[in-house]
């Protein structure tokens, strides 16, 4: 049995949420033996240790704040190695050349997030261009949601909003996800 951070209600030890409080219960240490669980994959973890050894994932949690669900990690010395654009030069320019600017930019675009976040999505760039020129924009609605999963930083997931743009208006997305690469860059 381990006992709830929140209440001290005893539950079980296969329980992910306290049944009187409802305080979610999934990482904590077990009273009667020291183990606890991975807050990412939920298995159970022996000892005291820094990463799960099932999923590789950090255990420590900073003050007050939990740790992020995305597996993607920034390698900075790629980062810095990423261009800075501007959004509404890009913007201006695909108006003009009635989308090819745009397909251009969103060919560097998965380009640079590739180059610089480690996934197991190893598309390049021009693959990705000529994948949603095959398909009618139906990889860029995938691809731009693979990309906002990647610049996914404190929990704040906005993958599923670009994918939903992109279906309508691909060129907005890529506007979104520009911004978000210049935001994190801090360009």
């Amino acid at each position: 049995m381990k006992k709830c951070p929140s209440c001290g209600t005893e539950i079980p030890d296969d329980a992910s949420f306290c049944s009187s409080c409802g305080a979610s219960v999934s990482n904590i240490i077990l009273s009667d033996k020291k183990s606890r669980f991975c807050p990412h994959c939920g298995k159970a973890i022996e000892g005291d240790v820094s990463f799960c050894p099932h999923c590789g994932k950090s255990l420590k949690e900073g003050k007050g704040e939990q740790t992020t669900k995305s597996s993607f990690s920034f390698d900075t010395s790629s980062l810095k190695k990423v261009p800075p654009r501007s959004v509404a030069l890009w913007v201006v320019l695909s108006i003009l050349t009635c989308g090819i600017c745009c397909y251009i930019w969103y060919g560097m675009l998965v380009n640079d997030i590739n180059e610089s976040i480690e996934d197991d999505w190893d598309t390049s760039g021009w693959l990705a261009v000529i994948l949603s020129i095959i398909t009618c924009n139906i990889y860029t609605i995938f691809a731009c949601y693979k990309m906002g999963k990647k610049l996914e930083t404190s929990g704040n997931d906005f993958s599923v909003l670009v994918a939903i743009i992109s279906l309508f208006i691909p060129l907005i997305s890529i506007a979104i996800i520009q911004d978000k690469v210049n935001t994190i860059l801090g360009k």
